[in-house]
């Protein structure tokens, strides 16, 4: 079943239906009928042993009735009032309502079986709804969200409650979008039955005439206190009361605010004295008493606001600023607007963006639609090298949704190509654009380390979910390497004396041609890589979507529908680890990528991370030359740095440095050869024999080796 329109407004041209059901791609394509009010007919979905067994309890009736794979559809007509879709309120049995479907025969279903017409709705008109379903719909659920029926608000109550706290929402400032999305949500898990979507936005929009209040209700301070620890505790609490509610003030290397930049990207800004004191000047009413007894208002005194700013704040701690939702370590999802205290983060979703509900234990059928929608219809353009280069683009698109399910280190995400126009940039920007957005670091290839250092530390500080070099020609850095591996980021701020420390939860990208990886990286890296069949790639014009970017926006909302239906799945499954050998520094992550990717059924996870690392490790393959002559030549006796010396130079691509002479090149050779003392290469080890007239000598040492893996067998496709 392909549900293109499912969760839109409008329904689907008649040139799209054909395409799903004349392409060859939509081989599986299936017929759904839309239940509610627009249909006029309901189904109740009666599954399995169980839904067998309630189905004989109860007076179906005469009705048109279908049978699926595993139980039967019964049809109704609609009750004329609100009647939300339900899953197992009794056992084995559903309920299709207002804005669900059901599939109707002759679709096929994922068992094998082909849906048939047990009563066709030709041979027998639709029933009433009897009256065990009537009494069914209405029945108050038992608590939304957390099983309190405190919490549901019944029909005459919801537009008071939806209006009394978007009116809360904005005396405390927030936007007339922010406060139509997370109305949206208190909607759909509180009120019963939800209010359509046009009148939740309609109070959104109404409340959002109204200006923000600032002074209603605060606290009053005296600005004459001469008594700095009390008046500076006075401020504290005034801030923690305002942050409370709706946090927009946390801790991210030193006190930060959330605020729009040039680009109107939302992005961590340091408190500085002129922002704390823009705070404090609006979380309480500062005033003085004159000597005539009238109580004025003042402003925040400037002490005051330094002590403030220097005090040990108890602001939340915030990680990074997200615009999809997000897993939580326990495997809860995050999709409340605002502060995520469980991953700490910041959820920002866009205006108009519209996610469909995840089912919580997501059936084969829907991990199959998900995997197909993603890796074939959006993703089966790109000339994927291998099975493994896939499914790594996979893992990138998905990892920023469970980060926080990964207690540790994630890899570098290397997306290369063979040539240009090959797509690897789209590629990289598109993944990562579902779901980090305008929350993407991107750089351009860094001339020197000071420069990669400040990228990091820049776009740590500013809350980015995501870093991204982009393009480079050699990727060889010690200090992205020591990144890589670093759960704490500590920095010297630029032109101060002030050191930063840093949590590291963003994902790393870097995209490049053919580009040069030295092994450091290599070995915290995985390899997606592209190569187009044609010469011409940028020339290509038979793609499915000519315009992805533009068709990726579109579907954005069922794009990450797909994402979090994979991962909760895994997640529903009791999250089965993958029959993979982790990578090392990098066990937590390959547990939960691999499991996701292989109860998903994506092969190829790690499958090229030998090839990657060969290719990578060139300077390996110098020095198992050298060896190879120097073992040649003296065997195990004991040598001196200029007797190896010849032997460099007749190795092709030896790096002896930029030295112009050749003193320069055998100092350069000598603190290469110190460099690699212990090292093994083709069972082979480099070992200092002592000093003679003030010369280092050396000496080759056979060691018996372990035997040799055959490429990828550690790692299993």
């Amino acid at each position: 079943l392909i549900e293109w329109k499912k969760h839109q407004k409008e329904r689907p041209r008649l040139s799209e239906i054909a395409t799903w059901f004349n392409s060859s791609f939509f081989t599986g394509a299936g017929i759904a009928i839309v239940t509610g009010e627009v249909s006029g007919v309901v189904v109740v979905d009666f599954d399995g042993e169980e839904g067998l067994a309630m189905m004989k309890k109860l007076e179906i009736g005469e009705t048109p009735i279908a049978k699926t794979g595993k139980g039967y559809h019964v049809y109704y007509k609609h009750p004329g009032f609100t009647c939300r879709n339900f899953a197992r309120k009794r056992p084995g049995m559903d309920f299709r309502g207002d804005g669900g479907c059901a599939v109707a025969p002759p679709s096929l279903h994922p068992s094998g079986k082909y849906y048939e017409w047990i009563k066709a709705p030709w041979e027998v008109d639709f029933a009433p709804c009897p009256d065990w379903l009537i009494e069914m719909l209405n029945e108050r659920p038992k608590g939304i969200a957390d099983g309190n029926q405190e919490d549901v608000i019944p029909e005459g109550q919801r537009n008071v409650f939806l209006t009394s706290l978007a009116g809360s929402m904005r005396r405390r400032g927030m936007a007339p979008e922010a406060i139509a999305a997370a109305l949206k949500v208190e909607n759909q898990n509180r009120c019963y039955p939800p209010l359509p979507d046009r009148e939740v936005e309609e109070i959104a929009k109404s409340i959002g005439r109204y200006e923000p209040e600032t002074n209603a209700h605060l606290p009053e301070i005296d600005a004459n206190n001469n008594c700095l620890p009390d008046v500076s505790n006075q401020a504290i609490a005034a801030l923690m009361a305002a942050n409370k509610e709706d946090p927009r003030l946390f801790l991210h290397a030193g006190p930060v605010r959330i605020e729009r930049n040039d680009h109107d990207d939302l992005v961590a800004v340091e408190i500085d004295v002129d922002r704390m004191r823009y705070e404090m000047a609006r979380c309480a009413n500062w005033y003085i008493i004159g000597k005539d007894g009238v109580k004025r208002r003042s402003k925040p005194p400037l002490d005051v606001v330094r002590d403030v700013l220097v005090s040990p704040l108890r602001f939340p701690v915030l990680t990074s600023i997200v615009h999809v939702p997000t897993f939580a370590p326990d495997g809860t999802l995050q999709d409340k607007p605002g502060y995520q205290p469980a991953t700490k983060t910041y959820y920002v979703p866009h205006s108009g963006l519209v996610i469909p509900r995840v089912p919580s234990k997501p059936d084969r059928g829907d991990i199959e639609g998900a995997k197909t929608f993603l890796l074939d219809e959006w993703l089966g353009d790109f000339p994927f090298a291998s099975d493994a280069d896939r499914a790594h683009a996979l893992a990138l698109l998905l990892l920023p949704f469970c980060r926080s399910m990964i207690d540790g280190l994630t890899p570098l995400h290397f997306v290369e190509a063979s040539g240009q126009g090959a797509g690897k940039g789209l590629l990289a920007k598109t993944l990562l654009s579902i779901s980090c957005d305008g929350g993407i670091g991107i750089i351009p290839p860094p001339r020197d380390e000071e420069e990669i250092r400040k990228a990091i530390t820049a776009r740590l500080r500013e809350g980015r979910a995501a870093f991204l070099i982009d393009n480079v020609t050699r990727l060889d850095s010690a200090v992205l390497s020591a990144a890589l591996t670093a759960d704490i980021w500590d920095d010297r701020l630029l032109g101060r004396n002030q050191t930063v420390r840093l949590p590291i939860r963003w994902v790393w990208a870097a995209t490049g041609n053919n580009a040069i990886v030295s092994t450091d990286i290599a070995r915290r890296a995985i390899r997606i890589r592209l190569t187009p069949e044609d010469e011409r790639p940028w020339l290509r014009r038979d793609f499915r979507h000519p315009e992805l970017s533009a068709w990726t926006a579109k579907h954005r909302g069922e794009l990450i529908y797909a994402a979090l239906t994979l991962i909760q799945a895994w997640v529903a499954a009791g999250r089965p680890e993958a029959d993979v050998t982790p990578l090392g520094s990098f066990e937590n992550w390959t547990r939960v990528m691999g499991g996701i990717l292989q109860h998903a059924g994506v092969p190829g996870f790690l499958g090229n991370i030998l090839e990657f690392y060969e290719l990578a490790d060139s300077e390996s393959a110098v020095w198992r030359e050298f060896l190879e002559v120097w073992w040649q030549r003296y065997g195990d006796k004991k040598v001196k740095v200029s007797e190896l010396f010849p032997l460099a130079l007749e190795i092709e691509n030896f790096d002896l440095g930029k030295g112009a002479t050749e003193r320069a090149q055998k100092i350069t050779f000598g603190r290469k050869i110190a460099a690699m003392r212990d090292r093994i290469f083709n069972g082979k080890k480099i070992c200092s024999a002592g000093i003679e007239h003030k010369t280092t000598c050396w000496r080759l040492v056979l060691i018996k080796q372990r035997e040799e893996y055959p490429p990828n067998a550690n790692y299993k496709n």
